[in-house]
């Protein structure tokens, strides 16, 4: 009967339980390609003096090596695919969902609305002037606003509530669970916060100032319309700030 050596599925199996207990995840696609790897080993193993067993374990010793290279390229592309998927959904300078994630986000508690009888808020808030302080101060120092709008944003809202970056200097919050008073309410907090907490860039403190539009939502809301209505709600605000600003430098 020949040794399990010269038998090649022999050797695959032994290779398979040594792999098995090496390996901290038992990935089925990393034995197959561990197995396909001793296949072209045993091929290759001289007819030397050396005795089946020494012959055996340097076999395996290499194969482990080489599974070991495997899953460590495995577990490096794992970890740039999760990176880059999460990128799909998330704002890199400030952590936030993006537009996408938002959308996707939002369509849930929507679903959730039409299920449980929920109704929230929607709130979209704009930086005001931010073009013309990033002209001023630089890029670096809009970038700190953004992530200070978000940061504060974050702090003011809930858990359960969901904060986004759209794009821009544009955010949009959705606030789970809740009436429109008291929706209201969490906006009329949320603004004062961002206002009153002064950003810090180059040791300098800068105030911030933003137009946040407000929307209820509800079982009956589509996600389009629902956006629609609040970016409308938010660029309203922004107008009637422009004709107060306008009305003062006239008088």
């Amino acid at each position: 009967m020949p040794s399990a050596l010269n038998n090649e599925y022999g050797v695959r199996m032994i290779l398979m339980e040594q792999v098995s207990a090496s390996l901290t995840a038992n990935d089925p696609e990393l034995m197959d390609m561990i197995g396909m790897i001793v296949s072209r080993l045993i091929e290759n193993i001289p007819d030397d003096e050396a005795g089946p067993d020494m012959r055996k374990h340097a076999l395996l010793e290499r194969a482990l090596m080489y599974a070991a290279q495997a899953e460590q390229q495995i577990a490096s592309q794992n970890e740039r695919i999760e990176y880059l998927q999460g990128l799909s959904f998330t704002d890199e300078l400030t952590g936030l969902l993006n537009r996408r994630g938002f959308a996707e986000q939002l369509q849930r508690s929507l679903a959730s609305a039409r299920r449980y009888g929920h109704t929230g808020m929607l709130i979209y808030c704009d930086i005001d002037q931010f073009k013309e302080f990033s002209d001023a101060y630089g890029h670096c120092a809009g970038d700190a606003v953004l992530r200070h709008v978000a940061k504060i944003s974050l702090q003011s809202l809930r858990e359960i509530d969901t904060v986004a970056r759209m794009g821009g200097d544009e955010f949009a919050m959705i606030v789970a669970q809740t009436q429109w008073q008291d929706g209201a309410k969490r906006a009329q907090t949320l603004q004062w916060q961002l206002e009153t907490t002064r950003c810090e860039f180059n040791h300098e403190m800068q105030s911030v100032k933003v137009s946040l539009g407000t929307e209820p939502c509800g079982p009956d809301d589509t996600l389009k319309e629902l956006i629609r209505r609040a970016d409308m709600a938010m660029y309203y605000v922004k107008r009637l700030k422009k004709g107060s600003l306008g009305r003062i430098a006239a008088e």
